[in-house]
């Protein structure tokens, strides 16, 4: 909703621009069924993988910080906050940073005892 009245402020109002923003944002809780609104999430879930990229680029050139760090706070943000309408998604989605993550965390070890 917040980003839909950014759009309607700046003259934005283009049909195709709100269908998209409606299918981005359509698999997470809404908050019309009683439920807290986790649309937001959509926005949430790719600063978090953007945090994640740079990071791993990061950590591969100067080895300080850990890219498992972001995917572990993503999955506990997920577990705990379980924003999907569909309760599979919210499992499968942590389970996957979940596992993300220690293959990251195996690897980078694996990288670090190598060199």
């Amino acid at each position: 909703r917040t980003f839909q009245k950014c759009l309607n402020c700046c003259g934005l109002r283009c049909l195709p621009l709100h269908i998209f923003m409606d299918a981005f944002q359509g698999c997470y809780k809404n908050g019309t069924d009683g439920t807290r609104d986790y649309r937001y999430f959509a926005g949430l879930y790719l600063v978090f993988r953007y945090l994640a990229f740079i990071d791993s680029l990061h950590y591969f050139i100067t080895h300080h910080l850990n890219p498992v760090f972001f995917l572990v706070i993503f999955s506990f943000s997920f577990a705990l906050c379980r924003p999907y309408k569909n309760n599979c998604f919210n499992v499968v989605d942590c389970l996957f940073h979940a596992i993300l993550a220690l293959v990251v965390f195996v690897f980078s070890s694996d990288l670090l005892s190598a060199s």
